[in-house]
């Protein structure tokens, strides 16, 4: 619920702070958040994961990787405030500058939060995160950046309210874990070190996915067309932060405490593809079946030049939350290395494609980013599911069944749009008719239908996970009659997450 309450807010805070501040200002913000996302990954050195994946984790090990994290964040911090004039020019955007000096000093605080997050999810205390994580930008967003922008702050209201989020979430997150601040100089352990290693180069092709398309907008468009590329790429990965986030947390924690229970890992994947395409699909289908209702009727007639974007990116991102649920799995298993040649080889595709597509339009660029999100799913999967040795026929019944589920309830709303225009003319208010339909009809149909949508062994693991949901939701899991042989699957019961 807490990721719930955090993508409802930055949707609506998101809308509001669009309206007023227009493409522009976003667009420098991203440059600034495109640098900072890639030296994140050298600050994190891959030590996160490696916290978490520790079967035997000692005081030492934990002020160790604090301490490493610490100072590579301020090190990196400096480096980037004295390279910032250089990178604008390289964005095509020299006004870009100060505003990267700024965020150069979230690195270092970035650096000195990233093991009490790491060690919160060690400990599947992910309500804690949530929470943190909604305080923080409820302080950063709604009190300070819609004040400044109303008072014409621009680019500024942004930035300082992402300085604030970051400050106020990672100190909540430390306040709940309070682990040892007291140094240790030295490097971390030789194992810890190897598979921190592979998960930087796995993550770095991650990012290269995500911001490549950025930088290849900046680079040939400028910064009003990066602000109205970027803010429909956020606005379509909202949806998918509610759900990614959580299962990602769930996936890595769960597989790897059942690493030697291969079964198990088998359903919890199915599970996780399953869930995302009956709870995403149809979010992603109606959008990309009405993107004109959508964008005008969040963002406002500043907006309009966004909407041929809103299709392509929809089923992009679908097909990159589906993607997002092998990676924790194959980590999990201890086994970063398998993510790393197929990322690395749709990343080299993906970025000559991007620049070329950029070249020419936005559209061309988002269809681009689509095909490349198509590539990256196909070979993680038959990477993932080798070593898991699947069963093709079943991924496949459980893709389909995902699809076509949400090809249809985006028909439905596509055709619910065009009856209300005579009579609705307001984007605003078809948009929220249409939003009030639609979740009434998706909440019916997996609380009447779930089984048909995501199938009996989704039901069963989920019901083992019951105590990690609201009481309402695992007691009606509990209540569904039928579902699949559980004899195989009681073991995903040591493995969930207990209530926080």
């Amino acid at each position: 619920m807490g990721s719930l309450a955090t993508a409802c807010s930055s949707l609506l805070i998101g809308a509001v702070l669009a309206r007023i501040l227009g493409p522009k200002p976003f667009g420098r913000v991203i440059i600034a958040m495109t640098v900072y996302g890639f030296v994140n990954l050298f600050t994190d050195g891959g030590f996160s994961l490696a916290l978490i994946q520790k079967k035997d984790l000692s005081d030492f090990d934990i002020r160790r990787m604090f301490t490493v994290q610490s100072l590579m964040g301020i090190g990196i911090a400096i480096a980037v405030a004295a390279m910032a004039p250089a990178i604008a020019v390289f964005f095509h955007d020299p006004g870009a500058t100060p505003v990267v000096r700024v965020i150069s000093l979230l690195i270092a605080i970035q650096g000195f939060g990233l093991t009490s997050s790491a060690l919160l999810r060690r400990e599947m205390r992910f309500k804690t995160m949530q929470q943190s994580t909604l305080a923080g930008y409820l302080a950063g967003y709604l009190l300070l950046g819609i004040p400044l922008a109303y008072w014409g702050a621009g680019v500024w209201s942004l930035v300082v309210a992402y300085m604030v989020q970051v400050c106020t979430t990672f100190g909540l997150m430390y306040l709940a874990v309070r682990h040892p601040l007291a140094p240790s100089m030295g490097l971390p352990s030789r194992s810890m070190s190897s598979f921190g290693g592979k998960v930087i180069l796995t993550n770095l092709a991650n990012w290269g996915h995500v911001n490549l398309d950025n930088i290849a907008v900046s680079n040939r468009q400028g910064p009003f067309a990066l602000g109205l590329y970027g803010r429909v790429c956020s606005f379509a990965f909202t949806p998918s932060g509610v759900i990614i986030g959580s299962l990602q947390s769930v996936l890595l924690s769960s597989t790897a405490k059942a690493q030697e229970r291969r079964e198990v890992v088998k359903e919890m994947a199915l599970m996780a593809i399953a869930v995302i395409l009956a709870t995403l699909g149809p979010a992603y289908a109606t959008f990309a079946f009405i993107p004109d209702t959508v964008i005008t009727g969040i963002y406002g007639s500043k907006w309009i030049q966004a909407v041929p974007l809103a299709t392509p990116l929809a089923i992009g991102v679908l097909l990159y939350s589906c993607m997002c649920m092998l990676g924790p799995i194959m980590t999990g298993l201890g086994r970063p290395g398998r993510q790393l040649l197929p990322q690395a080889i749709s990343c080299a595709i993906a970025a000559s494609a991007y620049f070329i597509a950029a070249k020419y339009s936005l559209i061309a660029l988002a269809w681009t980013v689509c095909g490349a999100n198509l590539l990256r799913l196909l070979l993680l999967a038959i990477s993932a599911f080798s070593i898991l040795h699947m069963s093709w026929i079943k991924i496949g019944a459980t893709f389909l069944r995902g699809l076509l589920f949400s090809g249809a309830f985006g028909a439905c709303m596509w055709l619910l749009d065009r009856n209300i225009r005579v009579v609705i003319v307001s984007p605003e208010a078809r948009l929220a008719v249409i939003f009030a339909f639609s979740v009434a009809a998706l909440t019916l149909l997996l609380w009447y239908k779930a089984h048909w949508l995501v199938g009996a062994s989704t039901i069963t693991i989920l019901r083992r996970y019951a105590s990690a949901f609201p009481a309402w939701i695992g007691a009606h899991l509990q209540s569904i009659s039928g579902g699949a042989d559980i004899s195989l699957l009681t073991e995903a019961a040591r493995v969930a997450p207990e209530r926080d």
